[in-house]
């Protein structure tokens, strides 16, 4: 079965588990919708531990405008996690890099970021 969505997957790779804060989308593009989407996560992340959530489904109309004489085009999906974290040495507050995808003529099914 083909599911058509655009998913986030947020791994832990450290030894440590992570609170993931929140979540920030930045759209740029011909978009239907407020460009920055901000989701409150408010998850412990476990060490090597997965969690993978969708952020929109096909046919995307949220996101992106459908009809005649709407405009078309490439839409950028940026994406940046704040994650909190603690080991024996110290404790701080991280905000992860931009990662971004291009959505042009392809269905982007998943994205990976890794902490």
């Amino acid at each position: 079965m083909l599911i058509s969505a655009l998913r986030v997957e947020l791994s832990n790779l450290s030894t440590y588990g992570v609170w993931i804060e929140e979540m920030t989308i930045v759209l740029n593009g011909p978009v239907s919708c407020q460009p920055e989407i901000t989701y409150k996560m408010a998850m412990v992340l476990s060490t090597s531990q997965t969690e993978i959530r969708e952020l929109f489904r096909a046919p995307f109309a949220e996101i992106v405008p459908f009809g005649a004489g709407l405009p078309t085009g490439p839409v950028t999906f940026k994406l940046q996690v704040k994650f909190a974290y603690s080991t024996p040495a110290d404790i701080g507050t991280e905000v992860s890099p931009i990662y971004v995808v291009t959505i042009e003529g392809t269905m982007v099914t998943s994205f990976k970021l890794e902490v």
